[in-house]
């Protein structure tokens, strides 16, 4: 086989381990045949690249689409975002390519990659979407691991066993052998200690801190959300929600990211109808909407209580380009005419804690659900459950919500924290601290999600680790 084949099919078999297809064992298996050739660089770790996240990213035809955007905007974005992200590959094979033959080498291979991603979640304000380890959230006993060393050292695991796999088919040296013999023992290890965590976990005595939660999915287009001639729909709909999400006595009703139709507490007529919602229900409720002060726009997360007062506020801090800033804005607006529709937000400073019945929530937004580091912050600061408010109405039914989705799984590992979502055309989820998904809710439907969320009292190895190393440097 051809190097340049071989690259092919390891990016062929890696996107098939990505949503839509999520043939998650082929993550453990798709980097040997680049791995089979020693001379494999530049040009085969970015053919590899390319080649999967053209197919990992196709949902973006579907999405630029329904905004309205030309053909060849379309082609450029998804070509040039492939080859930016094929990027990464190229340069880590590049530099293995320059490393001597050994039994260190799949270690080196692995090292590389998490620092591939590591870079790829920080350069150009990150985008740490699709990494190597998301395929295996279905793999919960594996990444148990990710308690202790996060997401990051699930890829590396992941790397390790396909790159030792493939030196021992290469070479069938008796060192090699006994090298990924010694790999297979320890990912046989990490699934048992990984489904003792999990049993541990069934086990354990029930928290006496609980919160009863409901989370409403709307449901509405994208298209129509901004549009004053669907508002009293948007109302109406989000209102029947509120009065069935009742029936479960709630303690919390949350709605998803940008809900309502107006800038609150700006718009007064949006606020007046909401505190009368929320009069009526007796409850706190957490509401995301955007917000405008002092001459800046937030997208945010407000915390009312049962008479209408909002009680504390959050504010996004990472924000998506294009999506609510736009670089060389001036420019692309001629071309993607949903760019901007909103406007331009600020970002937060800092993250907030929001405190009911003696629990403490941690709210993110949207795309921040993928920076672990975002969501530690909170978990540093005390948070008991982290809350993710979102939007996926952008991406219709295409892979990308379940792609977004993944990435709460390893939040909740992580920090040993359960995670609730709420997403306004789905995936809505109530994600217990070992990343199980207990309820979740299917994508274009409305719907009500309930459940009683229980307060882990341990920290995580991860948790522990990160502050440790917070406090380094």
């Amino acid at each position: 086989m051809m190097p340049s084949l071989a690259s092919a099919l390891s990016g062929l078999l890696l996107s098939l381990a990505f949503p839509p297809f999520n043939f998650h064992f082929l993550a453990w298996f798709a980097l040997i045949p680049i791995f089979i050739f020693k001379n494999s660089g530049f040009r085969e770790g970015f053919l590899m690249g390319f080649i999967s996240s053209l197919i990992i990213y196709f949902w973006l035809w579907k999405t630029f689409y329904a905004a309205q955007i030309a053909f060849p905007v379309t082609l450029g974005c998804w070509l040039g975002l492939s080859a930016v992200l094929a990027m990464y590959p190229a340069s880590q094979f590049w530099l293995l390519k320059k490393c001597p033959e050994g039994w260190f080498r799949p270690l080196i291979a692995g090292f590389l990659w998490i620092l591939s991603e590591k870079l790829r979640g920080v350069l150009i304000t990150g985008f740490p979407w699709a990494l190597l380890a998301h395929t295996q959230v279905h793999n919960l006993e594996i990444i148990q691991m990710a308690s202790v060393v996060g997401e990051l050292g699930v890829s590396f695991l992941l790397v390790l066993f396909n790159a030792s796999a493939a030196m021992t088919l290469k070479s069938r040296a008796r060192k090699d052998i006994f090298f990924f013999s010694f790999t297979v023992l320890v990912v046989f290890a990490l699934f048992l200690s990984g489904r003792h965590r999990i049993q541990n976990n069934t086990n354990e005595a029930p928290s006496s801190s609980k919160i009863k939660v409901a989370v409403i999915q709307g449901n509405i287009d994208q298209y129509q959300k901004w549009d004053s001639a669907y508002e009293n729909l948007i109302k109406t709909r989000y209102a029947i929600l509120v009065t069935e999400a009742l029936q479960r006595q709630p303690d919390l009703i949350i709605w998803p990211e940008s809900s309502l139709p107006g800038w609150y507490p700006n718009d007064t007529q949006v606020k007046s109808w909401l505190t009368e919602v929320i009069k009526n229900s007796r409850v706190h409720h957490l509401v995301g909407a955007v917000t405008s002060r002092q001459g800046k726009e937030y997208n945010s997360a407000f915390l009312i209580d049962p008479n209408g007062n909002v009680v504390a506020e959050y504010s996004k801090q990472h924000l998506v380009p294009f999506g609510e800033y736009i670089p060389f804005g001036g420019f692309l607006k001629r071309w993607v005419p949903y760019l901007g529709q909103l406007g331009t937000f600020s970002a937060g400073e800092n993250p907030v804690l929001f405190e009911m019945k003696g629990i403490r929530l941690a709210p993110n937004i949207c795309y921040e659900a993928m920076f672990s580091r975002l969501v530690f912050q909170s978990v540093q600061r005390g948070a008991d459950v982290i809350v993710n408010l979102t939007n996926d109405g952008w991406f219709l039914d295409t892979a990308a919500p379940e792609q977004h989705f993944n990435a709460n799984i390893f939040r909740a590992v992580e920090n040993g924290r359960p995670v609730i979502r709420a997403a306004n055309t789905g995936i809505s989820a109530m994600i217990n601290e070992t990343g199980t998904v207990i309820s979740q809710t299917q994508l274009l439907t409305t719907a009500v999600l309930y459940g009683e969320v229980a307060v882990p009292q341990k920290k995580t190895i991860f948790t522990l680790l990160y502050s440790w190393l917070c406090l380094a440097n």
